[in-house]
C-alpha cells in the first residue's frame, strides 16, 4: 500500500507526463488531486498554476501562484511564474514587481532579468531594456532569446554590427533559432550584405515555415536585389500565413509596380483588394469639417521619410512656401530616429506630431483633436506607409501624393495628384481616387545645397561614350537589361554604369552580371558600383553623358539629381506614373527629343544622341540654368498651385 508521500509524488508525476503530451485537462485533474491531499504544500498549487498557464487560464493560474507563495512566500519559481501569467493579461506593473521580487531573491536569474527587459521595451524604455537584456546575458551565457532581443535593440538604435554580432552568437549557441535567423537577415541587410540576408531568411522560413515575417522580409529582399518573380512568390506565401497583415500586402503591392507586364488595370484590381481586406471594415465614416475661426484650411502630411529621402526632399519647397494666411500645416512624422533632414524641416515652424510607434487608434485621435481639413498620404504602400490609416477616413478629404505613383486602391481615398504628363486624365477608370492634375508638373524640386559643379562632357575628354543608371536594383527587370544589351551593340565603342545599393555585395552584383550575361551583353564594357554619400553620388553623374531611364519604373529623385548634374536622361514614356515622370521633367525643360514612345524609338534615340556630342555638351552646360528658371524649380508658383487645389477639393466635399 503506497504512503500519503508516495502517493502524492505519483499524481505529480502523473499530472506532468499528461501535461508534457498536451492532455492537459487530464494534467490538470491529477494535479487537483495531489492538492487536495496536501493542502499546505506549495508544490502542487504551483503545478495547478503551470498547467492553467499552458492552457491560457492566466487569471487562474494567476490564482493558484498566489496560493502557493502564501504558503512559501520565497518560493523563486511561485513569483516569477506568478509575473508570468500577470504579463499575458497584459498587468505590466504587477508583473514588474513579481520580476523584482525574483531578483531580490535571486539576483542572477535570468529569466526574471529578461522578462524585465521585455516590459521595458513594450513601454519603449528602449535603453533601460537594453540594459536588462544584456544582464540577463551576463548571468547566463546561453541565454539566447536575451540576446535576439538586445540584437533587435540594437538594430533599432542602428548599431547594425553589434546586433549581427549578438545574433551570430545566439546562433552559435541554437542553431535551429528561427527568429534570430530571421533578426539577423534584417541587420545584414542594413550592412549591405544583402546576398547574406537573403541566405538569413531562407533560413528562418525552413526552420520555421509558419514565420510570416521571414517570409516577407526575404520577398522584400529579393525584390530589392532584382528578383522579382521569385520576390513576389516569398510575399504572397507571407499573406497566406497572416493574411491579416497589412504591412505585407502593401509591401506585395509596392513589388508588383515593377512588374512589366502587369497593366493598370491589373495594378488597380491588386490594389482594389487591400481595400476589401482592410479598408472598408476599418473605416469610421466621414468627419463633419470644423472650419478654423481664421478661416485657414488645415492641412495635414503623414510620411515616414521626413528625413533624408526623396520625399523629404520634394515636400520641403511646400514646407518652405506655404501661404501661411490661407494653410496651415500639421506634419505627422512616422520615423524612429530623426536626422539633419528633419530637424531642417522643422524649422519652417509647421505643427510637428511624432507619431513613431503609436497606434492607429492613437494617430487616429491626434488627427481629430488637430481638425484637420485635409490629409495627405505621402508614402502609400511603399516602406513604414499606412495605408491601414487613411482607410479610417480621418479627414473629410484624403490625398495621395508624392510617395506612391500608383492608385491606393482605397475607397476612403479621394484624390490622387498627378500631372497631365505621367497621369492623363484618361487613365480615371485605372484609379480609385479621382485624378487632380497639376498644371505643370507633380513634383517640386529644390536642388541640393552640396552639389558639386558640373564638369565637362566625359566624351569629349577622349573617354568611350558612357551610358549610366543610379536607379535601384528593382527596377532592372529582364526587358530593360535586353534593350540596354541592345544599346551597347548600337554604340559598339560605348559603357555602362550602374550605381545601386547592394552593388558592393559581390553576390548580388553576379546575378546582375548573370542577367546581362544571358540577354547577351558585353560585360567587359559595364562597370557597377555600390551605395556611396549623397555628394559622391552627385559627382558620379561626371563620368556620365546620358542616363538611362528604366521601364516600366522610373526614376524620380534620380532622374531630376542626373539633370541638375548636367546629365539628360533618355527615358521610354510607359503606361505607369512611375513610367512617366521622367517624361514629365523633360516636358517641363522643353527637351522632348529625349522623350522615346517605342523600344525601337529607344535604341535608336540612345544612338542619334550619342553621335551629337556638341549638342551634349551644349545642352550640358545650359541645363542647370534650364531647370532653375523652369516650372520644376518654381517653388512658390507650383506652392499655390497646390493649395488651389486644395481649396477645390475643399469645397467639392460633401463634409465641408
Amino acid at each position: 500500500m503506497l504512503g500519503e508521500a508516495e502517493k502524492i509524488s505519483r499524481l505529480m508525476d502523473q499530472a506532468r507526463e499528461a501535461a508534457q503530451i498536451g492532455d492537459l485537462t487530464t494534467a490538470l485533474y491529477w494535479a487537483n488531486q495531489a492538492a487536495r491531499l496536501v493542502p499546505h504544500d506549495p508544490d502542487p498549487k504551483l503545478l495547478q498554476g503551470d498547467i492553467e498557464l499552458a492552457r491560457n487560464c492566466f487569471h487562474d493560474a494567476a490564482k493558484h501562484y498566489r496560493e502557493a507563495l502564501r504558503r512559501k512566500p520565497d518560493l523563486v519559481a511561485g513569483h516569477g511564474n506568478l509575473g508570468v501569467a500577470w504579463l499575458r493579461q497584459g498587468d505590466l506593473q504587477k508583473a514588474q514587481k513579481c520580476f523584482e521580487r525574483v531578483l531580490h531573491l535571486c539576483p542572477k536569474d535570468s529569466t526574471a532579468l529578461l522578462n524585465l527587459g521585455n516590459i521595458a521595451q513594450t513601454q519603449c524604455q528602449l535603453d533601460i531594456a537594453l540594459d536588462w537584456y544584456l544582464q540577463a546575458i551576463v548571468a547566463d551565457p546561453a541565454c539566447v532569446e536575451a540576446m535576439n532581443n538586445a540584437a533587435t535593440l540594437l538594430y533599432a538604435a542602428q548599431d547594425f554590427q553589434q546586433s549581427i554580432q549578438m545574433l551570430e552568437q545566439a546562433l552559435r549557441i541554437a542553431p535551429s533559432y528561427a527568429e534570430a535567423h530571421n533578426n539577423l537577415g534584417n541587420a545584414l541587410c542594413a550592412t549591405g550584405n544583402l546576398s547574406a540576408a537573403i541566405v538569413a531568411y531562407r533560413r528562418a522560413s525552413e526552420l520555421n515555415s509558419g514565420h510570416a515575417g521571414a517570409w516577407n522580409n526575404l520577398g522584400n529582399a529579393l525584390v530589392d536585389g532584382g528578383d522579382l518573380e521569385q520576390g513576389i512568390t516569398a510575399l504572397r506565401r507571407a499573406i497566406q500565413l497572416n493574411p491579416d497583415y497589412p504591412v505585407t500586402y502593401s509591401n506585395y503591392l509596392m513589388a508588383l509596380n515593377y512588374m512589366p507586364q502587369l497593366s493598370l488595370d491589373d495594378l488597380l484590381q491588386a490594389h482594389a483588394a487591400f481595400d476589401r481586406r482592410f479598408g472598408r471594415k476599418a473605416e469610421t465614416g466621414i468627419q463633419r469639417r470644423l472650419k478654423n475661426t481664421d478661416g485657414r484650411i488645415r492641412v495635414g502630411y503623414v510620411s515616414p521619410d521626413l528625413r533624408q529621402h526623396p520625399v523629404a526632399y520634394l515636400i520641403e519647397p511646400v514646407l518652405a512656401k506655404t501661404d501661411l494666411s490661407r494653410v496651415e500645416l500639421f506634419c505627422y512624422a512616422d520615423m524612429a530616429k530623426a536626422d539633419a533632414v528633419t530637424e531642417r524641416l522643422k524649422t519652417y515652424g509647421h505643427a510637428w506630431r511624432n507619431i513613431q510607434g503609436k497606434s492607429d487608434d492613437t494617430v487616429a485621435s491626434m488627427i481629430s483633436k488637430d481638425r484637420v481639413d485635409i490629409l495627405v498620404d505621402l508614402a502609400g504602400h511603399t516602406s513604414l506607409g499606412r495605408p491601414a490609416l487613411f482607410a479610417r477616413r480621418l479627414a473629410p478629404v484624403q490625398v495621395s501624393w508624392l510617395g506612391y505613383f500608383c492608385t491606393t486602391g482605397l475607397s476612403t481615398m479621394d484624390y490622387f495628384i498627378g500631372d497631365a504628363i505621367s497621369t492623363p486624365k484618361e487613365w480615371q477608370p485605372h484609379f480609385s481616387e479621382k485624378l487632380a492634375l497639376l498644371p505643370q508638373t507633380r513634383f517640386c524640386y529644390r536642388p541640393p545645397t552640396e552639389a558639386p559643379p558640373v564638369v565637362e562632357l566625359p566624351a569629349l575628354q577622349g573617354k568611350p561614350f558612357t551610358f549610366g543608371c543610379f536607379n535601384n536594383l528593382a527596377k532592372l527587370n529582364a526587358e530593360v537589361i535586353a534593350l540596354w544589351s541592345k544599346i551597347l551593340f548600337a554604340n559598339p565603342d560605348s559603357r555602362l554604369i550602374l550605381r545601386a545599393r547592394f552593388l558592393d555585395d559581390i553576390k548580388t552584383r553576379h546575378a546582375i552580371e548573370s542577367r546581362f550575361r544571358s540577354a547577351g551583353a558585353p560585360l567587359e564594357r559595364i562597370e557597377m558600383y555600390g551605395q556611396v554619400p549623397h555628394r559622391t553620388l552627385l559627382e558620379a553623374y561626371g563620368k556620365i553623358d546620358l542616363a538611362l531611364d528604366p521601364f516600366p519604373f522610373g526614376g524620380g529623385m534620380t532622374s531630376l539629381e542626373a539633370l541638375w548634374m548636367g546629365v539628360p536622361v533618355l527615358t521610354l514614356m510607359g503606361g505607369r506614373v512611375a513610367g512617366r515622370q521622367t517624361a514629365s521633367f523633360l516636358q517641363a525643360l522643353g527637351m522632348e527629343e529625349f522623350i522615346a514612345s517605342t523600344p525601337e524609338e529607344y535604341i535608336n534615340r540612345a544612338k542619334e544622341i550619342g553621335g551629337q556630342k556638341g549638342l551634349l555638351s551644349d545642352t550640358r552646360n545650359t541645363l542647370r540654368e534650364r531647370m532653375r528658371t523652369s516650372s520644376l524649380c518654381n517653388e512658390r508658383a507650383f506652392t499655390r498651385d497646390l493649395e488651389a487645389q486644395y481649396q477645390q477639393m475643399l469645397d467639392a466635399s460633401p463634409a465641408s
